[in-house]
């Protein structure tokens, strides 16, 4: 099987909400899955000097009017949150869990999270708001715990003059994944 797409995507991203209702439909098309891979775009903003499309003149105007035009062109539902953009660590660092949990849960995972934010409205730059958001899947029935990442899952600083890829959340090995110290004998 050809490699999988790499989906790199931003949760405070409303194209990126777009991008992933659609991914898979194009994936499975050429046989290809996809690698879900979240990413801090303020991060890649700073490094490249450049700053959000929202807040950029005349592209962000379009941008308003493009939106809601391109969702309803894609039969996709899109409300733009009272609050935008937010910071998006939280919901990235659930996927990321997720990923070193079990990959193939991260689509529903991923669409739950978008969901929430560009369709419910919900503030999912809060962790519990966004911890929250797993309890509503067929994965984790109604009152399950969400898939709380460990606190050594962090995100990597950027480092100036560092390629933008770096500028992406990074899952550091947990001591749950560490082998168990041998006894000395």
């Amino acid at each position: 099987m050809p490699a999988p797409l790499e989906f790199h995507f931003d949760f405070s991203s409303p194209y990126g909400y777009l991008a992933a209702e659609k991914i898979e439909a194009l994936a499975t098309r050429y046989g290809r899955g996809v690698d879900w891979r979240p990413m801090l775009l303020g991060a890649a903003f700073k490094v490249a000097g450049t700053q959000p499309l929202m807040s950029i003149p005349l592209k962000g105007d379009y941008a308003k009017r493009d939106l809601p035009r391109s969702a309803r062109f894609h039969g996709i539902e899109l409300r733009m949150p009272s609050r935008f953009p937010i910071a998006t660590q939280a919901p990235a660092r659930i996927i990321l869990w997720q990923r070193e949990c079990d990959r193939s849960g991260c689509a529903s995972l991923v669409k739950a999270l978008y969901r929430a934010y560009f369709i419910a409205n919900r503030d999912i730059s809060d962790p519990n708001v966004a911890a929250d958001v797993p309890a509503g899947l067929a994965a984790h029935p109604q009152g399950a715990p969400a898939p709380l990442p460990p606190a050594g899952l962090v995100v990597a600083p950027t480092t100036p003059g560092r390629h933008p890829r770096s500028a992406r959340a990074q899952p550091a090995r947990p001591p749950a994944h560490r082998p168990p110290a041998q006894p000395e004998p």
